[in-house]
């Protein structure tokens, strides 16, 4: 690069010293790792890359953090949160397993989706299409709290250790393609889930087993508490003793057009009415 700077030079009509070209070449590169570096802060925010896949957010922002990698591995340290009015709070795409582990009660609040993940598939040679959410923040958006999309042919889970809330559509939305295997949604004990429209909908086109467990409250202000549709093997829904899950319609709406069997164990209080379809081959 030295020999490239000095013959630049030269076509410019400069005649350079050593130790004049030295000066001129660490300033260069001097301005460009600022260049890169300030890149790379724009580019993912407060999400800065360590050994990729993986990422790691801190700090409290007010603006959406996006990242784009295959088979990204986000976390999270102590005091991270994003409150903007940007569409997203936090927005993960790529391909292969993608995963957003959070154990430091990060708030996401954003206009349209708190957290959203979408595996768009498969890696060439390497990881299947999957995701992984396990958080424990509380997640505000207009639309979705969460968003999870899964389009590869591994298994999409979440994990709510925390409040989830939208003010529009729904709390939990999990959607399994028809490429993919298992869904299970979790909501933590002591939590509360909801949706204006449906507090959990759970969609498996996937082979697997569809599971949805709510340890904590879930509402659907004006439509199901829990709405679950599974298309591969086995669904299970299962809320804990102690709990409510309300829905304008049904507090639970199960319907199993796979092949396994259908259970559905209400612990807790459904004040609006369950309603179950075995609809195998249909």
């Amino acid at each position: 690069m030295l020999n490239r700077l000095a013959l630049t030079y030269k076509e410019w009509g400069l005649e350079l010293g050593a130790t004049s070209l030295d000066r001129q070449f660490l300033l260069s590169t001097t301005v460009l790792v600022a260049a890169l570096s300030a890149y790379g802060r724009r580019a993912y925010g407060d999400c800065l890359a360590g050994t990729p896949p993986t990422f790691t957010c801190s700090g409290a922002n007010t603006t959406q953090q996006t990242i784009t990698f295959d088979d990204d591995a986000v976390g999270t340290v102590p005091g991270f949160s994003v409150v903007t009015a940007d569409p997203r709070a936090v927005s993960i795409t790529g391909d292969g397993a993608l995963s957003y582990t959070d154990a430091n009660d990060s708030t996401l609040t954003a206009a349209d989706t708190a957290l959203y993940i979408r595996s768009n598939g498969d890696v060439t040679g390497g990881n299947p299409g999957s995701i992984t959410v396990d958080t424990n923040g509380a997640l505000t958006g207009g639309n979705f709290g969460v968003d999870a999309r899964n389009y590869g042919s591994g298994a999409l889970s979440v994990t709510a250790n925390g409040d989830v809330t939208a003010t529009s559509i729904t709390g939990i939305y999990a959607r399994n393609s028809s490429s993919g295997t298992d869904l299970d949604v979790t909501t933590g004990p002591g939590t509360a889930v909801t949706g204006r429209r449906d507090g959990i909908f759970a969609r498996n086109y996937g082979s697997g087993a569809l599971s949805v467990a709510a340890n904590g409250d879930v509402t659907g202000t004006t439509s199901f508490g829990i709405y679950a549709r599974n298309s591969g093997s086995d669904l299970d829904v299962t809320t804990s003793a102690g709990t409510t899950v309300a829905g304008a319609f049904n507090g639970i709406v199960a319907h199993n057009y796979g092949s396994g069997t259908l259970s559905v164990t209400a612990n807790g209080m459904s004040p609006a009415p369950i309603s179950t379809a075995f609809l195998r081959g249909t």
